[in-house]
């Protein structure tokens, strides 16, 4: 059988894509991928449509069945499994969800590669390869922000960090990054960032963050005592995004708000958690989830980042001023 497998436009989407691929060809060759499809958010209204998946969309299908991986869930999937803690459009959705042998939601997991590996080795008996193994390791330390420091999770020396940091540049300009998919299927991270694509992104990266960290030194508002606000937009010339260079420059900041446009049009609002300082973090924002908080003002996210999508700038700075007043109403 052939199927449409759609993904959530990241790193951790093609990890779970590559861990597919490599299931499918070891344990179930009669079955294969037609389509690799990256979906972001703002959710398509179209994905509401519960046949959307059972003709050619909007998104790329093909009307094959569908594997939906690190992305919303729809009823319709053949293969729906997402670790976020925010996956449901309505609630009647959520009322319809039920484990499955097909459908699996466990928001523990740092990351949804990881957790296809273990779902696909459970329910189908999938031996991964250690290549497979290695890559679910290193989606939980990306995914999860479990750097071991801000300079590693800045500078990105690791062959992981350095991958993570080439999709969010490539995928920003719209490439699908197919041939990835493919190499993270079949080869290890040393050997793939060997690629001569990697190779001169690797020095371009050096130049970008140097760069960023200058302008995050000039541009960066504190907001209160523990919240810094950012906004990429602003410059001439867009400025790539570091997300953990605030707390190289302000360890002792809490969260940071970030506004950045995006590639299509409008903008993206993205609230993170400073990952050295969770338990601070904790310690002053007792009852904030901010996935919950994110998807309150239409978006969504994980238990310490999440983000939401405005069509413009003004509406961002509405979100941005709202997400600040949430939070200091819940200290």
């Amino acid at each position: 059988m052939k199927y449409d497998l759609y993904f959530h436009d990241d790193f951790d989407g093609r990890a779970c894509a590559a861990v597919f691929l490599d299931f499918f060809r070891r344990q179930q060759p009669n079955n294969s991928i037609a389509r690799f499809i990256p979906v972001s958010y703002p959710v398509p209204q179209e994905w509401s449509r519960d046949d959307f998946f059972s003709q050619p969309n909007i998104l790329g299908g093909d009307g094959n069945p569908a594997i939906v991986v690190d992305f919303r869930y729809h009823p319709s999937a053949s293969f729906w499994i997402d670790h976020h803690a925010t996956p449901f459009l309505t609630p009647d959705w959520q009322r319809r969800y039920l484990p499955s042998l097909y459908h699996c939601w466990d928001s523990s997991y740092l990351s949804c590669c990881r957790q296809v590996i273990v779902f696909l080795s459970q329910s189908f008996g999938y031996q991964p390869p250690s290549h497979i193994v290695a890559l679910g390791h290193w989606l939980d330390i990306v995914d999860g922000a479990a750097y071991q420091s801000v300079e590693q999770a800045v500078f990105r020396v690791e062959p992981a960090f350095l991958i993570d940091a080439f999709i969010d540049e490539r995928s920003r300009h719209g490439d699908q990054l197919i041939w990835l998919i493919e190499m993270l299927s079949t080869h290890t991270l040393d050997s793939i960032v060997e690629d001569q694509r990697l190779v001169s992104y690797r020095h371009l990266f050096s130049l970008q963050v140097a760069d960023a960290l200058a302008f995050y030194r000039a541009q960066m508002i504190f907001l209160k005592d523990s919240i810094g606000c950012i906004d990429l937009s602003s410059s001439e010339n867009l400025i790539k995004e570091i997300r953990f260079a605030p707390y190289l420059i302000a360890p002792e900041m809490l969260v940071v708000i970030s506004i950045k446009p995006r590639p299509q049009g409008g903008f993206h609002v993205n609230v993170g958690v400073n990952p050295w300082k969770r338990d601070r973090f904790h310690a002053v924002y007792p009852d904030v989830h901010i996935g919950s908080l994110m998807q309150s003002v239409g978006g969504g996210g994980h238990q310490y980042v999440g983000g939401a999508e405005t069509n413009t700038h003004v509406d961002a700075e509405r979100i941005v001023q709202s997400v600040v007043d949430r939070m200091y109403s819940r200290q």
